[in-house]
């Protein structure tokens, strides 16, 4: 009993070993990965053009999210019209004589 016990905290020890390694390589490879960034978007001669384009990509990204918005609300407003339209033709139908007469 008391081998099986040993054995079984044996095991869990060394997989909690290998997570903590494998954590602290991937932050390890984030950290690296931070710093290239700020080296590219800091750089002296080409950061300044970079972050003039990142913005322009943001601006329209914006704009199109603010046309999108647009051309959706005025899509839902028109569906909701025709909603009304159509539940107010089905509370208010004309009698079958009537509809006979405008049809001959």
């Amino acid at each position: 009993m008391q081998v099986r016990e040993f054995m079984s905290s044996r095991r869990h020890a060394s997989r909690g070993h290998a997570m903590t390694y494998t954590r602290d390589f991937t932050k390890g490879i984030a950290m690296i990965g931070l710093g290239a960034l700020a080296m590219y978007w800091t750089d002296p001669a080409q950061g300044r053009r970079r972050r003039a384009l990142a913005m322009n990509q943001v601006r329209g990204a914006w704009n199109r999210f603010g046309e999108l918005a647009v051309k959706k609300s005025r899509h839902l407003r028109n569906r909701a019209h025709g909603v009304v339209a159509e539940a107010s033709r089905l509370l208010h139908r004309e009698p079958e004589d009537v509809v006979e007469r405008r049809l001959h």
